[in-house]
């Protein structure tokens, strides 16, 4: 029996640090061996072409779902892929309670995106301490990583009921290896810094997760809808990808790699300007919804420059921010006094 085994390598038979040579008898994941060559060829291959999400069109997905589909019944062909049975299950009852609209969940961002600090929650104060921390996308820059960090009482109050838990693929030598790469990249490039130094300012949302939140007036707050879509298919046209979000889908929302730059900042301002103002000739945004928005909001693109252009070691840059300068450029909102001086 294979308990605890620091396994090595590979096929059928392992390697492990305490035995030279094991044939593996509980392969209940592996079912086709440790490291198959066409498991790992197929494996490599999509990794070197392309890793994305499913919100992108793929024909890996619809044709694995089509595979599954021959061998269920014929009423089943609605599939959600997860990481885990126990992301399954959790679906499951997700779907199953929707009838029943019971009670929402708040989410804050994490891994750095919030810029001053690694944590969303570390915003709230030093004396802020959650009891409970689950982390997921960011982990493994794309690939399945997630993790729930606790307290020793309440993970002993959870197995003191002989309650065992175990995930198949939680914490494997591939997704661990991910992750620590993901943080050393994060650390490295000092990228968590570079967020503290831009800031856009565009209705709700702080370092890199911000939403544009359209409406039509300003005491009704009128969901435009429609003027969102708009400027999410327009930026879509110049190869920006954004998506709306909210209960009326008219937040523009905005969340880039935190390897966004100060140019790329630049290009998506002076790209929004141009579809609020109506410059283009195709498609134009009614200049009515142009004009009640910016009643409510002056777009800004925010950034704090040194007043010494000297790097700071890395134990000093909680308090070298102290040392930075507000300068607002305000990229759009100049150009709109300038095109609308009644704006």
């Amino acid at each position: 029996m294979l308990t605890s085994l620091k396994i090595l390598h590979q096929i059928r038979r392992v390697w492990s640090h305490s035995c030279p040579e094991q044939l593996g008898f509980s392969c209940t994941l592996q079912c086709l061996g440790h490291c198959h060559p066409s498991i790992t060829q197929a494996a490599t291959r999509q990794m070197e072409l392309l890793n994305a999400n499913s919100h992108f069109l793929h024909d890996n997905i619809v044709q694995y779902a089509d595979r599954l589909a021959a061998t269920l019944p014929d009423k089943l062909r609605v599939f959600y892929f997860v990481n885990s049975g126990s992301e399954a299950n959790d679906l499951a009852l997700r779907l199953a309670h929707q009838y029943t609209q019971h009670e929402d969940v708040i989410v804050q961002t994490g891994f750095g995106h919030v810029g001053s600090h690694f944590w969303a929650f570390q915003l709230q104060g030093d004396d802020f301490s959650p009891d409970i921390v689950t982390m997921g996308k960011p982990m493994g820059n794309g690939h399945p990583l997630a993790c729930v960090a606790t307290t020793t009482e309440i993970a002993g109050a959870f197995t003191a009921n002989g309650v065992e838990y175990f995930n198949t693929f939680g914490g494997n030598p591939v997704s661990c290896a991910i992750g620590l790469a993901v943080l050393d990249v994060i650390e490295k490039e000092d990228l968590n810094y570079t967020i503290y130094g831009f800031v856009f300012t565009l209705g709700s949302g702080v370092g890199l997760f911000v939403g544009l939140d359209m409406v039509t007036d300003k005491e009704q707050r009128t969901p435009a809808t429609d003027t969102a879509a708009q400027i999410v298919r327009r930026l879509k046209e110049e190869c920006i990808c954004v998506s709306t979000d909210g209960p009326w889908e008219n937040i523009v929302k905005f969340k880039p790699p935190m390897c966004f730059s100060m140019e790329d900042a630049d290009l998506v301002a002076d790209r929004i300007h141009h579809i609020l103002t109506g410059d283009w000739n195709t498609y134009p945004i009614a200049l009515t919804y142009y004009n009640a928005f910016t009643q409510l909001y002056s777009i800004h693109l925010l950034y704090l420059r040194r007043q010494n252009t000297q790097s700071q070691p890395n134990e000093n840059k909680r308090e070298g921010m102290q040392t930075y300068s507000t300068q607002p450029i305000s990229w759009i909102h100049t150009r709109i006094k300038d095109k609308n001086p009644n704006c």
